[in-house]
């Protein structure tokens, strides 16, 4: 086949008719062929790209300074080539490519430069990064990051793969070139630092603040909880009282602030940049310091750099995320929610502390929520009709009784049916709240009894509080310093309540 269209380009060629028609005549020709096969095409290689593989020495085809001067040469030129294949080369140069693969490359590129940002294969999109890393097609280092940072933004809606990547090479950028560091704005963790920042300030947010800044650090999903979605408000002031009141505590401890527990302590370690780049482009690096914010910086000293920044540093966080936890588990507990919930693993120390923030929380909220009256209206069809039947009952008995008095017939001084008092709210305790109210006003030992019933003391408490309330018009049961205990003024009464 190859022959006979071989032949077909002889003949149209070769023609004297048509070599001096007018399409012909003003021509001219230089030393290449006119018509090319479809396997010649697949084999021509532009000049441009021969003078660039001349660039490459022998020894060093694959060299990182070979690709920043090839990329240099080649940084204007274009293609307009029908590449079809799929290159794949784990941190690729042009000397990695064929010349197939070469000009399907810039014809991709050309694309792209012109606002036409379209899916190829991976390693074209790396390439392309790799030239933007070392401003090839930008005026300024400032102008590449920009233009790294809109490209980046166009290709990941094809393929995500090149975000990890790209976002740490950007910041490679700022502190290579020495750009301005609020740039590092716009890249991906400025919410997981805020978030740290408005944490670790905790006691100057409130909690329409400090919650979400919780949840974006929290690796324990509270926001997806089923208890949270019946009680987001109640559950909300617990999360952000907690947390504050155990962060305090740690900020109190010697050896230990609430920083050094949620996020761990500042670490030092090497830090390269461009990692896994054909970075190819040397620019002398002075000492200098790059503060992204109070827990992350980088410090160049000679050259080298070194990252300083907390262990836990823009991750999910465990230490906030196990606390959200118990909080969701506690309150489950204190409501007898149905659905059950593992608590978080922790020292019992932190628990405790955890236990009695939420008990004085309840407590405090117990207090200061206003007593609801619930109306059924239901049932005032029924009160409205059983009201009229005995004021019928009290006109007829009234009429009898005015009857009787006349004939001198009534009865008098008849002892009125004694009536039964309303129960107390002692009365109303169960059986393991008499008991454990019972070891509080001798000042027994009440584990044993948790224990065997499997309560909380938190909530025992507070639902004796809620039974008495009625009765005092005041919370009986109170922290003290050893734990819970009776308020003097109410001792004697409680006592002959339960019969003491």
């Amino acid at each position: 086949m190859e022959d006979i269209i071989r032949q077909l380009i002889d003949t149209i060629v070769s023609s004297p008719r048509i070599a001096s028609g007018s399409n012909f005549a003003s021509k001219v020709y230089r030393d290449e062929p006119i018509l090319f096969t479809a396997p010649q095409m697949a084999r021509y290689t532009p000049p441009r790209i021969a003078d660039m593989r001349r660039l490459a020495p022998r020894n060093d085809k694959y060299g990182y300074g070979v690709f920043y001067k090839q990329a240099r040469f080649m940084e204007e030129y274009e293609d307009d080539f029908d590449y079809r294949g799929e290159y794949i080369q784990y941190s690729s140069t042009y000397e990695h490519m064929t010349d197939a693969e070469l000009r399907g490359y810039f014809t991709w590129r050309a694309k792209v430069r012109k606002g036409v940002v379209e899916k190829t294969s991976l390693s074209f999109a790396f390439v392309h990064i790799y030239e933007l890393l070392h401003c090839v097609g930008a005026a300024s280092p400032e102008e590449g990051f920009h233009a790294l940072y809109r490209f980046w933004q166009r290709y990941r809606e094809h393929d995500q793969r090149i975000d990890p990547y790209t976002v740490v090479w950007l910041r490679d950028m700022v502190l290579y070139y020495d750009l301005d560091p609020a740039l590092l704005a716009a890249l991906p963790g400025k919410a997981m630092d805020d978030a740290m920042t408005v944490a670790l300030n905790y006691r100057e947010h409130g909690a329409e603040t400090l919650f979400p800044a919780l949840l974006a650090l929290s690796s324990y999903k509270l926001a997806e909880s089923k208890f949270y979605l019946t009680r987001p408000d109640e559950v909300k002031e617990a999360v952000c009282r907690v947390f504050a009141d155990v962060s305090a505590w740690y900020d109190k401890a010697k050896n230990k602030s609430a920083c050094d527990h949620y996020f761990g302590r500042m670490r030092s370690s090497p830090y390269f940049e461009f990692k896994t780049v054909p970075f190819g482009r040397g620019i002398p690096r002075k000492n200098c310091m790059v503060t992204v914010n109070p827990w992350q910086r980088f410090v160049c000293v000679d050259g080298n750099w070194t990252l300083e920044q907390v262990e836990r540093y823009g991750k999910k966080n465990d230490r906030i995320g196990a606390l959200l936890k118990m909080v969701d588990y506690l309150l489950r507990q204190h409501h007898g929610y149905k659905s059950s919930l593992q608590p978080a693993k922790m020292s019992k120390v932190l628990r405790g502390k955890i236990e009695k923030s939420l008990a004085a929380f309840l407590q405090e909220r117990a207090a200061n929520t206003p007593r609801t009256i619930a109306i059924d209206v239901d049932k005032l069809h029924g009160i409205r009709t059983a009201a009229l039947a005995t004021q019928s009952r009290l006109l007829v008995d009234g009429a009898e009784t005015e009857a009787v008095e006349a004939t001198g017939a009534g009865k008098k001084n008849e002892p009125e049916e004694p009536q039964s008092a309303p129960a107390s709210g002692a009365s109303r305790l169960s059986g393991v709240e008499a008991a454990f109210l019972g070891r509080l006003l001798t000042g027994e030992v009440y584990d044993d009894l948790l224990r065997q019933h499997r309560v909380l003391l938190s909530v025992l408490v507070d639902a004796i509080n809620e039974k008495l309330f009625d009765e005092l018009g005041d919370t009986a049961i109170v922290e003290g310093a050893a734990g819970p205990e009776v308020l003097d003024d109410y001792q004697d009464v409680l006592k002959g309540s339960i019969g003491q």
